[in-house]
This record gives C-alpha cells, structure tokens and sequence, in this order.
C-alpha cells in the first residue's frame, strides 16, 4: 500500500519567490497542513467548545493519529472497494444511477475486464460463462455500443460474493437484476466471467441509399473496432474462421467467399486471420492486427451463416 503514495514535494524558495513576484496583489498559496496539525487544530476547537458549555478548561489529551492508523485505514478502505480500478466508475454510477454498479477489473483497457458488480454493500463476480448478448447488454450498461463475452478465467480470478446476473432487468427497476446465486459452494472464482465492449460482428449490405444495411445472416462481414466498423481481408480464410464468426453471429455453420472492393483500399481492416475452430469469438483468433490500405487483391469477406 505505501507504494500506492509519493510525498508531495512543496516548491522551492526560488519558484515561491517568483510566484510572489509575478502576483503582487495576491498572498503566496499556503501548503496543506500536516495531519498533525489539523489533529492539533482540533483539539483547540474542541476545547474551546469545552470552555463554553461549562465555562472552565479541560486539559484531555486526544490520541493522536499514527502511522499504523492510517495504514489501518488505508487497508479497509482497499479491502472494501477490492480495486482502486472500481472506485471512480462505481462513483460515476452513483450520481445518476442505481445500483447495481458494474466495473471492468484488471483489463489493458477500460473497454475489457473481469465483470466486477457492487450490490447491497458487497462486491463480487459473476462465476458462469455469459453469452455475447449478454456481454453486450452489460457493455451498453457501461455507455459502449455493445460487446463480447472474452469466456471465463480471462481477464484472472475475482473475490467476494457470487452473483447471478438478469441482464434484461439492467435498464429498468421493475424487477432485480443481481442476487446472489444459489449454492455458492458449487462456484469458484477461477470461472470469473470477463467481457471486451469492443469487437462486435456483423453482416451488411448495400442499400439503395449507398449506406451499409444490416443483414442477419448474410453479407459483408465488419468487425467493431475502437469506434468503427472494419472489413475483414479473405486472405487465408477458410472453414474454420467462418464457422467461428457464424457461431458468434448465433447461428451453427456457414459459408464464405471473397467480395471485391476496391473502395475499401484506404480504410484500415482485419487482416490474416486464422481460426482453430474452437474459438467463440472471431478476436479470439490469431491475426495481424487491424491494418492500413485495405486487404491483399481487394478481396473482402462476405459470409452466408445456417
């Protein structure tokens, strides 16, 4: 916990002067006081209030705070919110939200984490696998456009309470979302379930309106990517990666074949994908990254899903 904290330096003689200088109508700031002297500064006041209410002094001494103190009461305050990560988004939730506050832990980004849930005075996890709906109605929760299940165990293992989490009932208050679950000795935190609001699929295709039209299983394929919608380049695409984006898409099997596009060949785009199969979520993959000036030859993935 000490780590957590650096002493903060006051300014030299030479900046306080200059400050001075620069503002002659205003006195220089005065640094915070020390604990103990806002301590002590408290002891004067209570002791003057003292003095009034029964008109003679009280010479009591007051325990002052020590260095176990704090640490004391650093440690609570780091067990109870588990993660420094939790606190501001839990914060943010209560000003115009009501519970439950949902935070992403341990993620590289604030898109991705293990789902951490603040319910009734407790912290916990959710211990099962989630679906990529789900995954999504929690994302929109959070203010993102949706998101992906990243499986159980990714983003490492949570503590405190089990929770069973009705995702429907996270935008309404006519039923209740969270509780805990049944037989918790059944669960561990090793199954924590994580989530990516980010990397969503789907299948589009064109409108009269020259605007991308949502298809449901057939068409185009985009992958969300920070913000934006990006084609997938065919090279290498076989089986096994259509069946992992039919399968995230909700549906059993499917087909591809490469799409030529050469308006594409200036936006960023997947590139080089390949599945094992066994993936549930087509980022799960190995690939190269989301790549500048199109894909090799024009050529674009467009996938018929069963």
């Amino acid at each position: 916990m000490a780590g957590m904290f650096k002493p903060i330096h006051s300014a030299t003689s030479n900046e306080r002067k200059q400050e001075q200088h620069t503002l002659p109508d205003k006195k220089p700031l005065t640094t915070a006081m020390p604990t103990a002297a806002v301590t002590t500064s408290l002891d004067q006041v209570a002791s003057s209030q003292d003095v009034l209410r029964s008109g003679k002094r009280h010479d009591t001494k007051r325990k002052q705070l020590t260095d176990s103190d704090v640490n004391e009461m650093m440690e609570f305050v780091y067990k109870t919110n588990k993660k420094v990560d939790r606190i501001i988004p839990a914060l943010t939730h209560l000003l115009g939200e009501p519970e439950p506050y949902i935070s992403l832990v341990d993620g590289s980004t604030d898109r991705e984490g293990r789902v951490e849930i603040y319910h009734k005075g407790e912290w916990g996890t959710i211990p099962r696998e989630i679906s990529h709906i789900e995954a999504s109605y929690i994302c929109r929760k959070l203010g993102y456009l949706g998101g992906v299940s990243a499986g159980s165990g990714h983003f490492g293992r949570g503590s405190g309470a089990f929770w069973d989490l009705n995702v429907t009932c996270l935008r309404t208050r006519w039923c209740n979302s969270v509780g805990h679950v049944e037989n918790p000795s059944t669960y561990s935190h090793e199954m924590d379930v994580g989530i990516i609001c980010d990397h969503m699929v789907r299948l589009t295709k064109s409108s009269d309106e020259d605007e991308p039209e949502v298809s449901r299983q057939s068409g185009s394929l985009e992958i969300y990517h920070q913000n934006n919608w990006l084609p997938v380049c065919f090279e290498n695409w076989g089986r096994e990666e259509t069946e992992v984006v039919c399968k995230q898409l909700g549906f059993v099997e499917g087909a591809a074949q490469s799409e030529k596009d050469e308006t594409l060949d200036d936006s960023y785009s997947m590139t080089n994908v390949t599945c094992t199969g066994s993936e549930n979520r087509l980022d799960a993959c190995a690939f190269d990254g989301f790549t500048l000036n199109g894909c090799p030859s024009s050529e674009y993935v467009s996938v018929i899903c069963s």
